[in-house]
């Protein structure tokens, strides 16, 4: 993954979709901000692992939440998420990850109100708490390096 793949997965969030559609962007777009936060736990010594390690929680925490919606699409036969984050500076990175979690948040309060299963607006509307809390530690991460 590079930051191509996490700008293509916010244009992503963008398009119209049916809720199917819109919960496994939901889910992709949490899937690419896991991989690449663990990876920045081990790219940018600025803040300590124990706070990467809170970020990468917030972020399983979210799509598990996500999971939990009836309407999500299996994501069974697609590969995971890659991260070749090596070249790319910590503080471009990190910009581009809130960038991310901040049209997700807003996606996932959007798809919960699209949905008319009460289950999946559970599941988004907490999915959406969770990418905030971790939309907040990433804004942290971002004053730090400025």
């Amino acid at each position: 993954m590079s930051l191509s793949l996490i700008r293509t997965v916010r244009t992503a969030l963008a398009d119209p979709h049916t809720i199917p559609g819109r919960l496994a962007a939901a889910h992709r777009a949490l899937e690419v901000l896991e991989t690449a936060v663990h990876d920045l736990a081990f790219l940018d010594p600025d803040p300590p692992l124990l706070f990467w390690t809170t970020v990468h929680s917030d972020a399983v925490r979210a799509r598990a939440a996500l999971a939990g919606a009836r309407s999500l699409p299996s994501p069974a036969g697609r590969p995971p998420a890659t991260v070749a984050l090596g070249a790319e500076e910590p503080a471009t990175v990190i910009a581009a990850l809130l960038e991310l979690a901040e049209a997700l948040v807003l996606h996932l309060v959007e798809a919960a109100n699209a949905t008319r299963h009460d289950g999946d607006k559970a599941c988004c509307l907490h999915a959406a708490l969770i990418t905030h809390e971790l939309t907040t530690s990433l804004r942290n991460a971002s004053h730090e390096h400025r």
